[in-house]
């Protein structure tokens, strides 16, 4: 008798949380306000791409005056592709969690810097029931420098 007054108060408590997916774009407009008001457009990163697509790997990747202006592939890491296209800013990251959530993807996870919030991770997958749609992003080693 006891069991449906409390599964009815659990739903209610929960009901407000990023459980049922509610707040993940405010956590992103939050996470991407941070970003802006640290004004940082000079900077060094590692990225981690692993998806079924045309690239995949890790790569140093430089930005300066918020434009992606190197990638490199880091060698000794399986990887695939070129590299040429595969660096983002930060705010590109930023657009391929938009782009996930405004595309109503099954499942997005992701990590934010504390200070800072730009995405330290990154786990996308559009349709769960497809296979090979998967894509993360691992972002470390970031390295203002201005």
């Amino acid at each position: 008798m006891l069991r449906i007054p409390f599964i009815t108060l659990t739903l209610l408590l929960f009901s407000g949380c990023s459980l049922f997916g509610d707040s993940d774009s405010s956590e992103l407009d939050n996470a991407r306000a941070n970003w802006a008001r640290a004004g940082i457009s000079d900077y060094n990163y590692k990225l981690t791409v692993i998806c079924f697509c045309g690239e995949t790997g890790r790569f140093d990747v430089e930005v300066r005056n918020s434009v992606v202006v190197n990638t490199t592939r880091i060698p000794g890491v399986q990887s695939s592709g070129g590299g040429g296209s595969i660096g983002k800013t930060m705010d590109d990251l930023f657009d391929v969690l938009a782009q996930a959530y405004a595309q109503n993807a099954d499942q997005v996870l992701v990590e934010y810097a504390a200070l800072l919030g730009y995405p330290t991770s990154i786990s996308i997958d559009y349709v769960q029931e497809v296979s090979d749609d998967e894509i993360s992003y691992g972002v470390d080693g970031f390295e203002r420098l201005d």
